[in-house]
């Protein structure tokens, strides 16, 4: 867990007492920002024409659409959600506005299809549609400790089909609208040991881990992995350092005991 994250956490938290004694509405505001997902299992979506496919996460995901800098680490994140504005908690639920701006599906194995050649195998990459934005809500309730949520969205997804040992034949199916939502599942502010964190300064909602927040402002994390259900039965997770960046940093920290050894 990161410290950072939980700074106006823990300066709330000195003064919480306080707000038992004196009847004004204690801050326990949901900071507008960036969630990082995971697709924790396959998913299985119903192309129109084509029918249903399981597809996995397809990380990384492309940092500067959301407006980070080429390069930044998203992790093993397939998904990326924006809230788009605060949540204010002290006077009940709060509804918050949200956007997937990024998707990197692929599908987890290839598929046959007829595209008027004869079957031929292909895969299949899942992205977002450029005709619409893809877009919902979630209602928070709950407080400084955590909470639940409930989430409606939509996805636009453009499928990109890539014939299997011909990477110029391709095929794109564009125009569907897939619906998404999920009741009562639990939030943190505080961020699950392990997550993939991109720490930035309060205000900022490029970031999932905002530096310097007022006492009763909170990021938003899941504790557990998140089952939405609808258009497809999609579990999501906050996302964690891809595998390969932890096997380069315990090579490195290797290399630097040897050394210190020898």
């Amino acid at each position: 867990m990161n410290a950072n994250c939980m700074q106006g956490f823990r300066a709330f938290a000195g003064v919480a007492p306080l707000a038992l004694l004196f009847p004004i509405a204690a801050a326990q505001t949901v900071e507008a920002g960036t969630d990082l997902w995971a697709t924790a299992s396959p998913v299985t979506l119903d192309i129109g024409g084509i029918g249903p496919v399981d597809f996995c996460g397809a990380p990384p995901v492309d940092p500067t659409l959301w407006g980070l800098p080429p390069g930044t680490d998203t992790g093993n994140a397939d998904t990326v959600v924006q809230r788009l504005s605060d949540g204010d908690l002290s006077g009940g639920p709060a509804t918050i506005p949200i956007e997937i701006v990024a998707l990197s599906l692929t599908s987890c194995a290839p598929i046959t299809v007829d595209f008027g050649g004869g079957p031929t195998l292909w895969d299949v990459n899942v992205g977002l549609s450029q005709l619409g934005p893809s877009q919902g809500a979630i209602i928070v309730q709950g407080g400084l400790s955590g909470g639940t949520f409930d989430s409606t969205f939509v996805v636009r997804p453009i499928f990109t089909f890539t014939e299997v040992g011909n990477p110029l034949m391709n095929h794109v199916i564009d125009g569907q609208q897939l619906v998404f939502w999920a009741d009562d599942a639990p939030w943190s502010p505080i961020p699950p040991a392990g997550a993939q964190l991109i720490q930035g300064p309060f205000g900022d909602p490029r970031f999932n881990c905002h530096v310097g927040a007022p006492p009763g402002t909170m990021d938003f994390f899941f504790p557990t992995p998140v089952p939405f259900g609808g258009d497809g039965n999609w579990t999501v997770s906050n996302a964690v350092p891809e595998p390969a960046a932890c096997m380069v940093l315990v090579t490195g920290l290797v290399g630097l005991l040897r050394k210190r050894r020898s």
